[in-house]
C-alpha cells in the first residue's frame, strides 16, 4: 500500500510540474490557463495513441512483439536461476549505488529534479529543444507511472521476497504488484524520451540508458523483482518514451528541413509549418 501511495504522490507531483510549465515551442502566444489545457491534451492524446497503437501496427511491429514475448518467456523460465545469481553477488559499492542513485532514479526522486533543471535551463537559455525534451520526459513519467499500476493490478504477481515460485500470478489484485517493475518502466521511459529527443547526441542516450539499466539491475539485486519483471518494464518504458518524444523530434530543426506541428488553442486550431533554410 505504501508503494501505491508513493506512486500516486509522484504522479500528482509530476502533473503539477507538468502543468506549471510554459510550453513555448508548441504553444506560443497562449495564456497560462491554455498552457495547462493544451499540455493536458497532449499527454492524454499520447496515452490514447499508446493504447490504440496495436490497431496501426505493421507486420514488422507484430514481429517485434513476438520477439519480445519470446524473450520474456525465456527470461521468465529462468527467473529463479538469474535472480539467485544476481543476489549471490553482493558488493558494498553497488549497495550504495542502488540506494543513493539507481532506486531514486526510478522512483522519481532524482529523475524529476533532473527534468525540472532541464526545463529551467531550457527556458533560461531559450533552448526550445531542451525545454521540450524535459516536458517529454515528464509526460513519459506520468504515462508510465499510471499504466504500470494498471498492469500490476491486472497481473497480481508476488514479489520474490513473498513467494519462492516465480511463475505464480494471482490475476487482478491490489496486494501483489511485482509485474512489471515500476521503477524500471519509469527509468527507461524517461531515458528513452530524452534520448529520442537528441538523436544527434548518442552520448546523451548512452548515459541515460546506463542509469536506467542500473535501476533495472538494482531491482533484482535488492530482491524486489524477478528478472522478467524488469525486462517487461524496460521494454514498456522504452517504447513509451519513444512515442512521447515524437513532438520534440518534429520541432528539431537540426534534423529536418521542414516540420509540420499541430496547433490547438482556445481561439483557433491548425498546423504550424516551419522550414529551415540553414
Amino acid at each position: 500500500m505504501k508503494v501505491k501511495i508513493f506512486y500516486i504522490s509522484l504522479i500528482c507531483i509530476s502533473y503539477f510540474n507538468l502543468y506549471s510549465q510554459h510550453d513555448s515551442a508548441l504553444f506560443k502566444g497562449t495564456t497560462f490557463l491554455s498552457d495547462i489545457k493544451e499540455t493536458t491534451f497532449l499527454t492524454w492524446r499520447q496515452e490514447k495513441t499508446l493504447l490504440g497503437s496495436p490497431t496501426r501496427w505493421t507486420d514488422r511491429d507484430w514481429m517485434t512483439l513476438a520477439l519480445v514475448i519470446a524473450g520474456e518467456g525465456i527470461i521468465m523460465g529462468n527467473d529463479r536461476e538469474v535472480f539467485n545469481w544476481v543476489n549471490q553477488r553482493k558488493a558494498k559499492t553497488f549497495d550504495k549505488v542502488s540506494k543513493y542513485f539507481a532506486e531514486p532514479f526510478g522512483s522519481g526522486i532524482i529523475s524529476i529534479p533532473i527534468l525540472a533543471a532541464m526545463y529551467a535551463k531550457g527556458k533560461w537559455s531559450h533552448d526550445d529543444r531542451l525545454t521540450e525534451a524535459s516536458l517529454a520526459g515528464a509526460r513519459a513519467f506520468v504515462i508510465t507511472a499510471f499504466n504500470v499500476q494498471l498492469l500490476k493490478m491486472a497481473f497480481g504477481r508476488e514479489r520474490p521476497a513473498k513467494n519462492v515460485n516465480p511463475s505464480q500470478f494471482h490475476g487482478p489484485s491490489l496486494s501483489q504488484d511485482a509485474f512489471p517493475s515500476g521503477h524500471t518502466t519509469v527509468a527507461f521511459a524517461v531515458a528513452s524520451a530524452i534520448a529520442h529527443s537528441y538523436p544527434d547526441k548518442p552520448l546523451v542516450g548512452v548515459g541515460l540508458y546506463v542509469a536506467a539499466t542500473l535501476t533495472a539491475y538494482s531491482r533484482i539485486y535488492d530482491g524486489k523483482h524477478w528478472p522478467s519483471d524488469v525486462f517487461a518494464g524496460a521494454i514498456l518504458g522504452y517504447f513509451t518514451g519513444r512515442l512521447v518524444a515524437s513532438p520534440v523530434n518534429s520541432l528539431t530543426k537540426e534534423h529536418q528541413k521542414m516540420s509540420i506541428v499541430p496547433h490547438l488553442s482556445p481561439n483557433y486550431s491548425g498546423i504550424i509549418i516551419t522550414y529551415n533554410f540553414l
